[in-house]
Formats: C-alpha cells, sequence, structure tokens
C-alpha cells in the first residue's frame, strides 16, 4: 500500500514540474513580447 502511494506521488512531482515548466515558458513568452512591444511602441514615439 505505502510502494503504491510513493509511486502515485512520484507520478504527482512529475506531472507538477512538467507544468511548471510550460508555465516558465507561457512566463517568458509573455515577458518577450511584452518587452517588444514596449521597445516598439517607445520607437514610434
Amino acid at each position: 500500500m505505502d510502494g503504491k502511494r510513493e509511486g502515485q506521488q512520484v507520478v504527482f512531482t512529475r506531472k507538477a514540474r512538467t507544468h511548471w515548466l510550460v508555465y516558465g515558458l507561457y512566463f517568458f513568452a509573455i515577458i518577450t513580447i511584452f518587452i517588444g512591444v514596449n521597445e516598439t511602441a517607445g520607437k514610434q514615439q
């Protein structure tokens, strides 16, 4: 029973890690786009 619970915990940790990786990529993309928009807006003014 304990072994099964440990296995589920490992799967959960692995899923959580994947989620953090995806969120990190989204966050990075949003920041990059935001900086790019700010730079182009600054050049137009």
